[in-house]
């Protein structure tokens, strides 16, 4: 078990950064505990300190991530708003928590395509859940007719893709739109889109 972590603790947290940054730069397997401490300016000592392992390490980044990401989730959920509202709170918390680990969804990205032993443990520890959790509260607006009745997972890997594809083309959408918007402005943004496709009584697509 790792030492726990308390706000403050600068050296933890400075660990935890740097070596965010090198796993996403590099992957796991390639990433050494040498170049961690290197990075963070700290001994070889005080990594296993705090972690004991680079795998508990590895784990602590996504902890940190989706932990909260996941408590707010789970309190949209259980509050007495519309479905279409409780997507919106649900929005706010994919965008604004994983915006303090900016290289998280590189991370995913690179355990996803290189199909890591990592993989796995990601998904069923933290991204499932939080897949349920949006999922469950579409299910809840497609039978009390708020929504439309598309297929409730798919929905939701679009609604999630949204905000994946926001953070990893940021570089490039700040390239091509000088202007800096505020996580405010891509919450509305990304629940105007999703929401005007869900929502019963907008366009809707027609098979041939």
């Amino acid at each position: 078990m790792t030492k726990k972590y308390v706000k403050g603790d600068k050296t933890k947290e400075t660990i935890l950064k740097k070596s965010e940054t090198l796993f996403a730069n590099q992957g796991f397997e390639k990433t050494t505990v040498r170049q961690i401490a290197k990075a963070a300016g700290v001994n070889v000592a005080a990594i296993f300190y705090h972690f004991k392992t680079k795998e508990n390490l590895h784990q602590e980044i996504f902890e940190s991530c989706f932990s909260k990401v996941n408590l707010d989730i789970k309190m949209a959920l259980e509050s007495s708003k519309r479905a279409d509202e409780k997507i919106k709170d649900m929005i706010f918390a994919l965008v604004t928590s994983p915006s303090q680990h900016t290289n998280i969804h590189q991370i995913i990205i690179r355990e996803t395509i290189n199909r890591s032993k990592h993989l796995e443990q990601i998904i069923k520890k933290y991204i499932q859940k939080n897949h349920d959790l949006i999922e469950d509260t579409i299910k809840e607006g497609i039978k009390i007719e708020t929504f439309k009745d598309y297929d409730p997972m798919l929905c939701t890997f679009s609604l999630v893709g949204m905000v994946l594809f926001y953070f990893t083309y940021q570089p490039i959408i700040e390239s091509i739109d000088k202007e800096k918007h505020t996580m405010d402005h891509v919450v509305e943004n990304i629940y105007n889109v999703f929401i005007n496709g869900m929502r019963k009584g907008s366009a809707r697509y027609c098979k041939s």
